[in-house]
């Protein structure tokens, strides 16, 4: 299973390299009804978190972690408030994101989308950069979905 979910997170995430996003849609636009269910209810939690994330910055990304969610180089929800208070704290620093595609794998539901980080340079000018995500998330016995893994390049 676990060889299964990783070569799909491969796949989804170079399927659409170096697109680039439309940001002026709402997030839950991108949604498509002709997605699973499992899949809507999960790009759905995606683009919750992106609207957390817009209103209370780090606290959306510990909001929407489960409890031993991983990144690189981090896990656990105490290491991912650490990193994205220092990531949000940064002036001009602003990160928009929504999920194009995915797939469910049982209780778990692989997203990717499209993303937008903007951020001041060391002159003071707006830099922005696009990429992919892929957020790995997980059914939670309560039904929502919390993000296990998350990812860009």
């Amino acid at each position: 299973m676990r060889i299964g979910v990783w070569i799909a997170l491969c796949c989804l995430a170079g399927s659409a390299l170096g697109q680039r996003g439309d940001f002026r849609e709402p997030c839950p636009s991108h949604i498509q009804s002709t997605w699973a269910e499992e899949l809507r209810k999960a790009a759905q939690a995606d683009c919750s978190f992106f609207e957390e994330a817009q209103r209370s910055g780090a606290a959306a990304w510990v909001k929407f972690a489960a409890e031993d969610a991983a990144m690189s180089g981090i896990s656990g929800r105490d290491e991912i408030r650490v990193q994205f208070e220092k990531t949000y704290a940064k002036p001009g620093f602003r990160l928009l994101w929504y999920p194009t595609a995915g797939e469910v794998y049982g209780n778990f539901v692989v997203t990717t989308g499209s993303y937008e980080r903007h951020a001041l340079d060391a002159n003071g000018k707006e830099a922005v950069s696009h990429g992919r995500y892929v957020t790995m998330w997980q059914k939670q016995k309560d039904g929502r979905y919390l993000y296990v893994w998350d990812g860009g390049e």
